[in-house]
């Protein structure tokens, strides 16, 4: 593409249906909206389709004849300029409640039951036709550098420069272009799977709040069933609090607007103030309480020990390694320690150490799990909610307290994480 077509890129979007009325109903929503589209009838046609043409999304029906949609995404993504296609399901047969993880496990982004909602159809377009874009543009600009350095390597030839330099010039331009490439098409699938794992981890809470609060207004609801459901409203409703928090803090952490707030905190109150806490959120929790053991071990003796330190940054360091730990512990004992390491006379530290006995982490992904919306590979058949930003968190406020974090892990055995953060008395 040439870079004077910067601003006239279009996203095609392939609508697949066995059923006409489906696909007219769909390109109809699509081509109000301004966006281009093209159809298929079957699995076949589009998988041809795919094969010769560029899109930026498919929005495929799983239930057709010959070719279902779970098979034609597995051929989609075997596609080597497809592999990474966006694909959304619908389907009027299959429910969300009991299909959306096996589809987001087989590799779709979304789910979406018919009749679609036109405005939730065209939000989640809108996502997936701008990341198509923007990855369009890079594109383009990656295209003309490598035109302009092809026009600098032949003003240079001309020039009589010599052999050598000519070679060293080129070696050099290609491997910055090569780098560059590999960071933009890493950024980009980073950025992609950040999305497409946020757009669940969203959807999942507010889809169980609107059952429950639909189920609520029925007239004949018992009353047990009211405050069960009730209790998983409240449960839901916290888990997306505390995902916007997160995701309020990573950004504040990454522009380096937030600052450290210290002020006298005692230490021996927040801890039990925390475990308490999680000991609770543990009892309310009907598979949690029957499995798993929660334990502090506070070595530090006196009755109060006030420090001058962030007390929401140690708060929330210590909650999130506590959450992390019973979410990805099925049975067994997650377990806080905490106490003053005085052996340097010049420095005290405070030491914390949050034990699980769960899934645990392979050396493999033990070195990425700091990074923001990086979620490990290893964690078997079952799900686990998250947005891949707790322990990213974690690392840059410890970071602002002059702190350390050291991780001990091993798969199938648990996790051990060990921090050391420089204290001061007051």
């Amino acid at each position: 593409m040439n870079i004077d077509n910067f601003d006239n890129i279009k996203a095609n979007i392939l609508v697949v249906d066995d059923e006409y009325a489906n696909r007219l109903l769909i390109e109809a929503i699509l081509n109000d909206a301004g966006y281009l589209t093209t159809c298929a009838s079957s699995g076949y046609e589009a998988l041809n389709l795919v094969q010769e043409h560029d899109f930026a999304l498919v929005i495929l029906d799983i239930q057709m004849p010959g070719m279902d949609g779970f098979e034609l995404l597995k051929k989609i993504h075997s596609v080597t300029n497809s592999a990474y296609l966006p694909i959304i399901f619908v389907s009027a047969v299959y429910s969300v409640t009991e299909y959306q993880e096996y589809a987001i496990g087989s590799g779709a982004v979304d789910f979406l039951s018919k009749p679609l909602n036109a405005k939730v159809l065209l939000g989640k377009v809108k996502v997936f036709t701008e990341l198509y874009i923007q990855k369009k543009k890079v594109e383009l600009y990656r295209n003309h550098l490598e035109e302009l350095v092809t026009e600098q390597y032949n003003e240079l030839r001309l020039a009589n420069l010599s052999l050598q330099k000519q070679v060293e010039f080129c070696k050099s331009q290609e491997a910055e272009l090569k780098v560059a490439k590999e960071k933009a098409e890493d950024a980009d699938k980073l950025k992609t799977a950040f999305l497409n794992n946020l757009s669940h981890e969203i959807r999942t809470p507010l889809n169980a709040i609107v059952c429950c609060s639909d189920i609520i207004s029925m007239p004949d609801t018992d009353k047990a069933t009211f405050q069960e459901l009730s209790w998983q409203i409240k449960k839901s409703t916290r888990y997306l609090l505390n995902l916007v928090d997160n995701i309020i803090s990573i950004s504040k952490l990454e522009s380096g607007s937030i600052s450290l707030d210290e002020k006298p905190t005692d230490l021996v109150f927040l801890f039990n103030f925390i475990y308490s806490y999680n000991k609770a959120i543990i009892s309310h929790d009907e598979t949690k309480q029957k499995t798993i053991q929660l334990l502090f071990n506070n070595q530090i003796k006196e009755h109060s020990f006030k420090v001058l330190s962030d007390e929401n940054f140690l708060r929330q360091i210590v909650s999130l390694l506590i959450e992390n730990a019973i979410k990805f512990t099925e049975h067994g004992i997650v377990s806080l320690l905490v106490n003053i390491d005085s052996k340097n006379p010049l420095q005290e530290y405070l030491h914390i150490e949050v034990k699980d006995t769960g899934i645990g982490i392979s050396e493999e992904d033990q070195p990425l799990i700091f990074d923001k919306f990086r979620k490990v590979a290893n964690m078997g058949e079952k799900i686990y909610e998250g947005a891949g930003i707790g322990l990213a968190i974690i690392k840059k406020q410890i970071g602002m307290l002059n702190g350390t974090i050291d991780l001990e892990s091993k798969l199938g055995v648990g996790s051990k994480f060990t921090v050391r953060i420089p204290i001061t008395r007051c």
